[in-house]
């Protein structure tokens, strides 16, 4: 395991373009992370570039070790107020036998996972979309006139995108595959996100930037899994068996009031403080020595809802947006993250910059075609359309 970052730096085909790239695993780095140390970046190359940065052989190497700051569960600790400990809270036996008893555990839906290529045992298939200006407004605009946010809106789409795409049979599926999906459909309680990934470093006061004198945490997420209701799916997706068709509700009922109002559930049943996320770091740090890599062939999402670029402000200086306002010698045109997924899990990222939001999707190329990839991110934009009306 290695905590290093790497900088690669390239020029484009088009003269005055180059591409600035970061790459670290996801155990010491994070997408806000490191747009805050793009930030930083930037700034020290423009000085460079207009011949007013620091001779770095004036720098006192070593000087800056005093500003790396400990793990952010340290820092949330503190933040926190609490004792620095990794033991958790003793929790009281049960009462009596039954309410030791577990629930009855959900029936999941997932998709098939055979190897279609096995050529690309280690390899990725990426698809992406790219809203315009004009759509990533009305889709937020929708939101915001459902009350909903877009992280809660994209949720529920992508669980309508997975359930379309499989019927659909976009990934060549067999007949025996199509059948067992197709009963995982009609029976299935829920359809699991198995990690959400969410923004914890804002709360961590002198540590919450990368800039402040005692540093920021290499990695400052949080994540939980969501199971969003399939009853709530099947009023919207609906499957004539019959004719063999996938048929679509797309009624505000259907599709607010009862997917994304589920989507949103999921979230709200997870508590979001300070005190929550440390308990959860404290589970996760317990069971790190037993980790254990098959559970990323469980074909569920991962999703990742970075948030908009624009409104943190850390790039403000070099957004496209502002250079009559404040001219810089450099602009970024563009922002792509990714976080490299060769396994059955499916990870859907998202984010926003100079006013239009990306949507980005990768899995094992192992597990599906390309085609297929494609058919899934179109069916999802597909949706975002129809909730953007």
């Amino acid at each position: 395991m290695h905590y290093d970052y790497e900088l690669h730096v390239g020029p484009d085909v088009q003269d005055g373009v180059w591409h600035f790239l970061i790459i670290a695993g996801h155990h010491c780095v994070d997408a806000r992370g490191v747009v805050q140390l793009f930030s930083h970046f930037l700034t020290y190359l423009e000085e460079q570039v207009q011949g007013k940065g620091i001779d770095v052989k004036t720098l006192k190497w070593g000087d800056e070790t005093p500003r790396l700051a400990p793990s952010s569960i340290v820092v949330a600790l503190e933040a926190a107020g609490l004792p620095l400990s990794l033991d958790s809270p003793a929790k009281p036996a049960p009462s009596t036998a039954a309410d030791a008893a577990p629930p009855a555990a959900p029936v999941l839906f997932l998709r098939s996972h055979r190897a279609v290529d096995p050529n690309h045992p280690t390899g990725q298939r990426t698809s992406v979309i790219w809203l315009t200006e004009d759509e990533t407004l009305k889709f937020r605009r929708a939101c915001k006139a459902h009350k909903y946010t877009v992280t809660q809106a994209l949720t529920g789409i992508m669980c309508l995108s997975e359930v379309e795409w499989v019927l659909k049979r976009y990934n060549d599926e067999t007949e025996e595959e199509a059948k067992a999906e197709l009963e995982a459909y009609k029976n299935s309680t829920v359809i699991p996100s198995l990690w959400n990934i969410i923004d914890q470093r804002y709360k961590f006061k002198e540590y919450a930037l990368h800039g402040n004198e005692k540093g920021s945490p290499a990695l400052g997420v949080d994540g939980f899994p969501i199971m969003l209701d399939m009853n709530a799916i099947r009023k919207v997706v609906k499957y004539d068996e019959k004719n063999r068709k996938v048929l679509r509700d797309i009624s505000q009922s259907a599709l607010w009031d009862g997917v994304v109002k589920a989507a949103a559930e999921g979230y709200s049943s997870t508590p979001m403080t300070l005190e929550s996320y440390i308990e959860r770091e404290k589970g996760s740090t317990a069971a790190s020595s037993a980790w254990d890599p098959r559970g990323f062939q469980l074909p569920a999402f991962v999703a990742s809802s970075i948030g908009d670029i624009d409104a943190f402000g850390y790039l403000n200086k070099f957004s496209p947006r502002v250079q009559k306002n404040e001219p810089s010698s450099l602009v970024v045109e563009e922002i792509w993250q990714s976080d490299r997924m060769a396994e059955a899990v499916k990870m859907v990222m998202s984010w926003q910059w100079n006013g239009r939001m990306v949507i980005s999707v990768q899995t094992g190329a192992k597990y599906v075609s390309q085609k297929a990839m494609d058919a899934f991110m179109s069916t999802l934009k597909s949706w975002v359309d129809v909730v953007s009306t």
